[in-house]
């Protein structure tokens, strides 16, 4: 059957709960669906610049697991981590990986590389031209540059890279994004590179973005040059916490985790590690990420050593996309969690990457061991499984 029209609302109008109320009762009429369950009154401004068509609420469950001892660059001491997720076991196992990293003296986290790249493609009509507006905007970079201060306080233009492709010429802008996660500020500011080019060009034609930032989808070429946050984590996992803790033995682990590497490469896949992709979701969630990124930043490598009886194991996330300003970071339900983090503030965003990667370690960690000493399944169906009469 057809349905009737959204409701009307003004512009100035639009993040009020009366607002929320008329297109509440719109849905549920139009569907013929209970819906009061997605109402939660009394916070609709906060969500302005956030949603389009606002009409309620959906309510997750945030659980918190650690302490985890961190000895990185940026992100010192221990951390109570709060996870998001309908996922029964997830915590826990990650609050058991934590409790190996504590329990081991702690791991090593960093960020290696902290660089975003935005691309876009000029067609300037032959090879010879395209080479010339290479050369143009090499001799104007300080214009560039200068053109990208004053139009962000989150970032600044570190370099342009070129690759010529016949008569266009594609044109790598390279951010340092400051405590932004960053992607609407290079998408602003690059426009705006373009826009300038063009003007100075008689109109050259141009198409941003470009398909090889990648955008929200796993590319070889940024898993090999990293784009975000590029971060590694590194925890020599020691002997008794291995037996006592986690129930397994390095002999096990390191079994298990050789089998599926071989194994991984019939998938063709990008990277190889278990599922970074949960821990990145889950304290992206609690902490207002945009978490569609994580289909980048999930292309991670973990890695394990044998050192004597204990294990190195190092986490490595080449393009993790983060960031303590914008986007969700400052909704009445995430900034707590990134001030439980320590990371509310100037130059946070840096230890914000640092605790996802011990994070992820922390989930590697557990989850290779209740594989390898199969606990896995087990624990799921004693956790994770809810009752056929809750469905």
């Amino acid at each position: 059957m057809a349905h009737s029209a959204m409701p009307a609302i003004s512009p100035a109008d639009d993040h009020t709960d009366n607002a929320i109320d008329q297109r509440h009762a719109w849905a549920a009429r139009e569907s013929g669906c209970d819906l009061a369950a997605l109402r939660q009154p009394g916070e609709a401004e906060a969500y302005r610049g956030n949603i389009e068509n606002h009409f309620g609420y959906v309510r997750l469950p945030i659980g918190i697991a650690g302490p985890m001892l961190l000895r990185g660059q940026t992100a010192k001491g221990e951390f109570l981590v709060p996870m998001v997720t309908t996922e029964g076991t997830l915590v826990a196992s990650y609050n058991r990986g934590m409790k190996a990293i504590t329990q081991s003296g702690g791991a090593e986290t960093e960020v290696y590389q902290n660089e975003i790249h935005s691309n876009a493609t000029f067609e300037t009509g032959s090879p010879a031209a395209a080479l010339a507006l290479q050369e143009w905007m090499e001799v104007n970079q300080a214009t560039i540059a200068q053109a990208v201060s004053e139009n962000t306080k989150h970032g600044r233009l570190l370099r342009c890279e070129y690759i010529p492709l016949g008569s266009r010429l594609i044109v790598n802008y390279v951010y340092d994004p400051a405590d932004a996660m960053g992607i609407n500020m290079i998408t602003h500011v690059s426009h705006g590179i373009c826009s300038m080019i063009s003007d100075q060009h008689g109109g050259l034609k141009f198409h941003f973005p470009s398909a090889l930032q990648g955008d929200k989808k796993a590319t070889v070429y940024n898993f090999q040059r990293g784009r975000g946050r590029s971060v590694r984590a590194r925890l020599l996992l020691q002997e008794a916490v291995i037996r006592d803790l986690l129930h397994t033995s390095a002999e096990m682990i390191l079994s298990y985790y050789r089998n599926n590497l071989e194994i991984g490469h019939l998938t063709g896949g990008i990277g190889f590690n278990m599922h970074i992709a949960n821990g990145i979701t889950a304290l992206g969630l609690a902490t207002g990420q945009d978490v569609a990124y994580v289909g980048e930043s999930a292309n991670g490598l973990t890695a394990i050593e044998e050192h004597g009886n204990d294990l190195l194991v190092t986490v490595t996330i080449p393009s993790l996309y983060v960031g303590t300003v914008g986007g969700g970071t400052r909704l009445p339900t995430h900034l707590p969690c990134l001030e439980m983090l320590g990371c509310n503030g100037p130059g946070s965003a840096l230890k914000l990457a640092e605790i996802f990667a011990g994070t992820c370690l922390a989930g590697e960690i557990s989850v290779l061991a209740a594989i390898a000493s199969d606990q896995f399944v087990r624990a799921h169906n004693k956790l994770g499984r809810n009752r056929p009469d809750q469905s």
